[in-house]
């Protein structure tokens, strides 16, 4: 006998029906998960296809997931009929944008492949609806050729727009703008029942998916309030090589000094790079050079820099074009490596003794991994500004006060202990009680994620995730809500 989809979810639809609501279609689920995603019609790979391996492929290396089914669809109806499937035969489903993932935690047993789901379109008032197979230049380049438009972003061309959106999205306009997330005034999402709703600011679901997205539903396009890009941006970059520890370590708190102002533009955005033997103060001012020499002078004074690479671009075209000079042409996914890499989100400049405690170790511990093979990077981003103007009340990215974000990243061929000791040594050096983490970093091996990424939003989306997944269809190694 086949069996038919009965929506009999009536006593909880309220908690699904939003603006534009669709209801789930009725198809024949089979009589196996294989036979209801075969059903759809849409592209389903599965172990043995020559498309398989290529298509669960993710950047980190070290993480290597078998999922029974890869689905591909074009359509918003594909991705409720995989939904569906999932939920009624007990898969865990997962939706991946772009495959960037540091932990790979995109990858389900049914895992919804966007990769053919990228149209853009854009409204007269600039509203960009973008669904979330979309890389961020892809998105960058479009909404800037159309209609002259530019969002806060990150930089790394390869990153899928869904999981950068869904869980921040920091890049050189967020202290002007915010975050990506923040600029989200729309979400078009598939519920576990199969259900698609467009929910909006103000509603529960609004809140988990700006922030927590893929524990809650399958996001198959965001919709941002798009802003008149820059006319002009300075880019520019110094060397802070050939420092002693203790030099570097004043010379970071400088910096700290700096961004931490209260009367600093949120037009300026700086980071520190550091690798081995590398140290590199380098960011963006939205205006021109002569404005931008002005602002920066006693940050240079301080640090007692006069020369630096310094370029005036005039568009996001010139922008890309640059970084385009640096990475090549952009391919789909980016070069798959074995990593590993953790966060700190720290919301108070950095204590002297605890800055002399990191290069220390810097120039001791992680030299020392370098020359034993082992590569590695640290980039200390200034979040404050427009970061700080969202209320963490009404999305659930938690971490509005932060000042300083890090990335701690290393990579090697072949010992995994070593990686996790240098990586852990990096933050241990810092604080042995971290108070926050950024979770588009991901961290398989984080305690107390729960708290680290979500703060005190983890209460409010403990409850949204029971009412709204009750099955728990939704899920991965740190989705546990």
């Amino acid at each position: 006998m086949r069996i038919r989809v009965i929506l009999s979810l009536i006593s909880i639809l309220s908690l699904f029906k939003s603006n534009n609501s669709l209801d789930a279609p009725d198809f024949s689920l089979g009589n196996s998960p294989a036979e209801c995603l075969i059903s759809s019609n849409t592209t389903v790979l599965t172990p043995g296809h020559e498309l398989y391996d290529t298509a669960r492929q993710t950047w980190n290396s070290r993480t290597v997931f078998s999922p029974q089914f890869i689905v591909r669809p074009s359509k918003i109806e594909e991705v409720q009929h995989s939904v569906i499937c999932g939920t009624h035969y007990g898969l865990p489903v997962t939706t991946k944008s772009g495959g960037h993932g540091y932990s790979g935690y995109a990858i389900g047993d049914i895992t919804i492949d966007m990769a053919n789901m990228k149209s853009i379109s854009i409204e007269d008032n600039g509203l960009v609806h973008a669904e979330t197979g979309n890389h961020l230049f892809d998105l960058y380049q479009t909404i800037y050729e159309q209609r002259h438009l530019s969002l806060p972003g990150g930089i790394c061309p390869q990153v899928g727009v869904g999981g950068h959106t869904a869980f921040g999205g920091h890049g050189p306009l967020s202290r002007k703008l915010g975050l990506l997330v923040d600029r989200v005034v729309e979400a078009e999402v598939v519920f576990a029942n199969g259900t698609v709703s467009n929910v909006t600011e103000g509603e529960d679901m609004f809140f988990a998916v700006t922030g927590a997205a893929p524990s809650f539903a399958s996001v198959t396009r965001f919709t941002y309030d798009a802003v008149e890009a820059p006319t002009n941006t300075v880019i520019f970059s110094y060397s802070l090589n050939n420092r002693t520890a203790e030099e570097s370590a004043n010379a970071f708190n400088s910096f700290q000094t700096f961004m931490n102002h209260s009367e600093l533009t949120n037009d300026f955005n700086a980071q520190l790079t550091l690798g081995p033997g590398s140290f590199e103060l380098s960011g963006t001012f939205f205006g021109d050079e002569e404005i931008y020499q002005n602002i920066s002078k006693p940050l240079l004074d301080s640090l007692k820099l006069e020369d630096g690479d310094i370029e005036e671009v005039f568009s996001v075209t010139e922008f890309i074009d640059m970084y385009k000079q640096i990475y090549g042409d952009f391919s789909p996914v980016a070069e798959p490596k074995s990593f590993y890499s953790k966060s700190l989100m720290e919301d108070q400049p950095l204590a002297l003794n605890d800055l002399q405690s990191f290069f220390e170790y810097l120039f001791n511990n992680a030299t020392k991994a370098n020359q034993e093979g082992i590569g590695w990077y640290i980039i200390v981003e200034a979040y404050n500004g427009a970061v700080h103007d969202i209320s963490a009340n009404t999305r659930s990215f938690a971490h509005r006060d932060t000042l300083l974000t890090f990335q701690f990243f290393a990579e090697i061929a072949n010992d995994e202990d070593e990686l996790f000791e240098l990586v852990d040594g990096m933050l241990d050096s810092i604080t042995l009680t971290p108070k926050a983490a950024y979770p588009n970093y991901v961290d398989p091996r984080l305690d107390n994620w729960q708290y680290l990424y979500y703060g005190d939003n983890y209460a409010r989306l403990r409850r949204i995730k029971g009412e709204i997944d009750p099955k728990n269809t939704f899920r991965f190694p740190q989705s546990g809500l």
